[in-house]
């Protein structure tokens, strides 16, 4: 997380009443120059299992590097600092891997309900990418996934992670996604409407435009034809 002092109240919250709780949680600050590092250590001097750790590197890949290498888990469940977990997030995650046995699962996004005619069209669009991702993985041809909703097998996840290109600012988890998918890895999908994780939209022109541009420009680093015959 980078400057989310105002979005990590909401996902703290979420992860305080999940149902089921982790073995581990680890925060990686990427540099903030907010409160963000401070307001974390204080959250986790609660917690026992909750780890606070500063990004030796710069960006978001080289934070989730540092994290994956100190954890301890069988699996890695990745999301953002202002996104939202249901309460049942982590108990539904731990009850499907259970009887299955993916080195990835992918879930579903969506952004949370606000006024606005953006809001609206980003539900309309986040709708359509879910619903392109879930199909596409349950013909077992995952072309699309999500960072903030993403499960990861831990030694899957180091055994693949010189294919993270981080020389590209985003694109973690489609990097990771083609890797395994190339190498014949075991990918699903798990649709439950209480394993949606919800962010926070854009609410603005200016940045839905932003945001949109930056989403093409990271799609064409995937460009595959094997991964397009659905």
């Amino acid at each position: 997380c980078r400057n989310e002092i105002h979005n990590l109240p909401s996902l703290l919250i979420s992860i305080e009443n999940q149902t089921y709780k982790p073995d581990e949680i680890i925060f990686v600050d990427d540099n903030s120059t907010d409160e963000t590092y401070d307001f974390l250590i204080d959250f986790a001097k609660k917690y026992d299992y909750i780890k606070v750790i500063k990004n030796s590197g710069k960006g978001k890949k080289s934070a989730l590097i540092e994290a994956a290498k100190i954890a301890k888990s069988e699996y890695l469940m990745f999301t953002d600092a202002d996104c939202i977990l249901n309460k049942n997030h982590c108990r539904l995650a731990l009850d499907y891997l259970s009887k299955n046995n993916s080195d990835m699962l992918l879930g579903a996004v969506d952004v949370t309900d606000e006024k606005g005619i953006f809001n609206i069209i980003e539900k309309i669009e986040f709708a359509s990418l879910q619903a392109v991702t879930a199909y596409s993985a349950l013909l077992n041809n995952p072309i699309m996934c999500n960072g903030a909703n993403l499960i990861i097998r831990r030694t899957t996840y180091l055994q693949y992670i010189n294919n993270i290109n981080t020389s590209i600012a985003s694109g973690d988890d489609m990097f990771m996604l083609h890797a395994l998918k190339k190498n014949k890895s075991k990918i699903n999908y798990l649709y439950n409407s209480d394993y949606i994780v919800k962010t926070k939209g854009t609410n603005s022109l200016k940045k839905f435009l932003l945001q949109r541009t930056r989403w093409a420009a990271k799609s064409l680093n995937y460009t595959d034809p094997t991964t397009i015959s659905i």
